[in-house]
């Protein structure tokens, strides 16, 4: 799902490209809208003319679409389901394997959903964020009904982050809430009095929960407390979810570029500066992914360790963040592009690009 996992700790596994693999890219007719979701030899994408496509990820070659006016949000992949919110307040549960509609269900406008051990968790987004209330909603993988649903404390322009029994949410005023993820129990509140908008998804790894702001802080708390641990400045708003992988936790900010931290301190590990900011990273191994440069068009891959850029790669348009399958990663462009390349060579495709037939 996106992010990687439920806790969106930006982490992939690592791996070598299947046999066969040349790297491809494949023009969807639509800018990619939201970060792929590459899974079980399928990268799934949604693009801005509502379309859902799921592709194979080895060749690019379609293998369904899921035809609508509003799918827009990544997708998550569970359990042979194919789940994905629309802009008109739909969530959709797809067959992974035909990509014909199964269930739908109101929900009203969302995040991107998060799946796990059999629940799909969805924030609800209100018209006005600063000023309306948010709901969490828990609802059966399986069947769509709802196990439970909460009303947060303050409205919400982000997702859920799942982890240890536990859905952490991020309201838009940068309040943090807690919950039971079985039965939606409110376990605890972090008021704030932020008033500028906050839109980062918070990511959890080892009982730890981190979240950017508006203000450009990155902050670290207890995830089973709430408790403040640290907080580190960077030079631009934080609304990319940061990444962590081991000691470091990674973000990319909106005009000062991508920076790594002590995960237990907050500490400056290395920053690659950029004023036009960058993506959410990608990580797999020693290694991650992520997308700046001038309109969002350079794709980098650094050293985790030294923070130094391996290799750049130009795209064709403004990219989403990049996500990892199987040693291959996989970008989107506003230019509808879907690029697949292989993570270790970053050899280009061999071909032109392709055009889909939709």
């Amino acid at each position: 799902m996106s992010r990687g996992n439920a806790a969106h700790t930006g982490v992939f596994p690592e791996g070598l490209p299947p046999a066969g693999f040349e790297a491809w890219s494949v023009d969807l007719g639509a800018p990619v809208v939201a970060e792929p979701v590459a899974c079980a030899g399928t990268v799934l994408v949604s693009c801005a003319d509502g379309h859902c496509h799921a592709l194979d990820a080895v060749t690019g070659a379609p293998r369904w679409r899921a035809a609508d006016s509003a799918l827009k949000r990544s997708p998550a992949l569970a359990d042979g389901t194919v789940f994905v919110v629309g802009d008109d307040g739909i969530l959709h549960a797809i067959g992974a394997d035909d990509g014909r509609e199964r269930r739908r269900h109101r929900v009203g406008r969302s995040a991107a959903p998060v799946v796990d051990s059999g629940l799909v968790y969805l924030v609800h987004h209100p018209a006005y964020v600063l000023r309306d209330a948010s709901r969490l909603w828990a609802l059966d993988a399986a069947t769509g009904e709802p196990r439970w649903q909460r009303l947060l404390p303050d409205g919400s322009a982000s997702g859920p982050a799942v982890a240890d029994g536990r859905v952490h949410v991020h309201g838009a005023k940068g309040e943090l809430s807690a919950f039971d993820a079985a039965s939606g129990e409110l376990l605890w509140h972090r008021p704030s009095g932020d008033t500028q908008l906050t839109c980062c998804t918070p990511s959890v790894a080892d009982g730890t929960l981190y979240v950017g702001t508006g203000r450009g802080e990155l902050h670290a708390y207890d995830a089973a407390t709430g408790d403040h641990r640290w907080g580190s400045q960077a030079a631009g708003v934080i609304d990319n979810t940061p990444s962590v992988s081991g000691p470091l936790v990674l973000v990319g900010d909106s005009h000062g570029g991508a920076y790594a931290c002590s995960a237990e301190s907050g500490e400056a590990d290395w920053h690659l500066p950029s004023r036009y900011g960058a993506s959410s990273v990608a990580i797999s191994g020693t290694e991650g992914w992520f997308v700046s440069g001038k309109a969002g068009v350079g794709l980098f891959k650094v050293s985790l360790t030294a923070g130094a850029v391996l290799r750049r790669y130009l795209l064709d348009g403004s990219g989403t963040a990049p996500v990892l399958a199987d040693g291959v990663v996989h970008v989107g462009t506003r230019k509808g592009t879907l690029l697949a390349l292989d993570a270790r060579t970053g050899r280009k495709p061999a071909r032109g690009r392709r055009r889909m037939r939709i």
